[in-house]
């Protein structure tokens, strides 16, 4: 397979594109993918400049893999099917295969609040963990009124792509130096709950949900490694405000101070 090359497609991240000079494909053989026998791979031919030289066809991405390629050789008929036949053909940025993530990152936040027809600017720190479907963190700070608050969030991802799958223009890699994926677009919706302090006014407790749109970057040298920007809605559980709830705007981006591995909890 080291003759073959990948592409991803533009708004496509649950297939990619695969090519291989004719010269290394038989097409009087037939092909698979992966360990299924029943999963036929067909090849295609385009007829327009260099692309005549090559075979083309699709195979499945998945979360934590891309597809293989397997072929019935002739010397081994008896037992066609490969070792590695279900084996990845590029290496992804993920976890389900690996051990767990144990890992937890320290991290400022800073960002606006926008609720009320006012803008209260804040910064915080605090402890997050992201995977795959969700991303959790517990976090203290104050605002530009000099208001303590602490905020427990959960989030779900329900749609994560990455950035180069956007791209109009991707290239042609091979196996062995296919680019990691590492930064993600991602939506998602969550809960906040959260106590506000001050020395003049009562303290308040609410919860929000809401609705957002992450940027994240996966790598350990990252410092922003996320930018987010949500709306939702707040619920005022203190009883202090003329209103049981109000719209909530909720942007900023989280800069990483510490990354902390192997940690235990149970």
């Amino acid at each position: 397979m080291k003759n073959i090359q990948l592409k991803r497609q533009i708004f496509t991240i649950n297939s990619i594109k695969v090519r291989a000079p004719k010269e290394y494909v038989n097409i009087n053989d037939k092909y698979f993918i992966g360990c299924n026998f029943e999963n036929e791979l067909k090849w295609k031919t385009k007829n327009w400049r260099k692309r005549k030289n090559y075979f083309y066809t699709k195979i499945p991405r998945y979360p934590d893999r891309v597809a293989n390629i397997t072929r019935i050789m002739d010397c081994c008929k008896s037992n066609p099917e490969p070792s590695e036949c279900n084996a990845s053909l590029i290496k992804c940025d993920s976890r389900l295969l690996t051990a767990p993530d144990r890992s937890f990152i320290l991290n400022t936040k800073f960002g606006n609040h926008y609720l009320k027809s006012k803008h209260y600017p804040y910064m915080a720190i605090g402890i997050s963990k992201e995977g795959l479907k969700g991303r959790l963190g517990v976090f203290l700070g104050t605002d530009i009124e000099l208001s303590f608050y602490s905020s427990f969030k959960y989030q779900y991802h329900f749609l994560s792509f990455p950035f180069s799958s956007i791209n109009p223009f991707p290239k042609w890699h091979s196996p062995t130096n296919y680019p990691l994926i590492s930064r993600y677009a991602r939506l998602y919706f969550g809960s906040e709950l959260n106590i506000k302090t001050n020395k003049i006014a009562q303290a308040t407790q609410g919860q929000n949900f809401h609705l957002g749109i992450s940027f994240v970057n996966l790598k350990d040298q990252a410092i922003i490694n996320r930018i987010f920007f949500q709306y939702g809605y707040e619920l005022d559980y203190s009883g202090n405000r003329e209103s049981f709830g109000y719209p909530i705007i909720h942007l900023g981006f989280n800069i990483k101070i510490y990354k902390f591995n192997n940690v235990q909890l149970f």
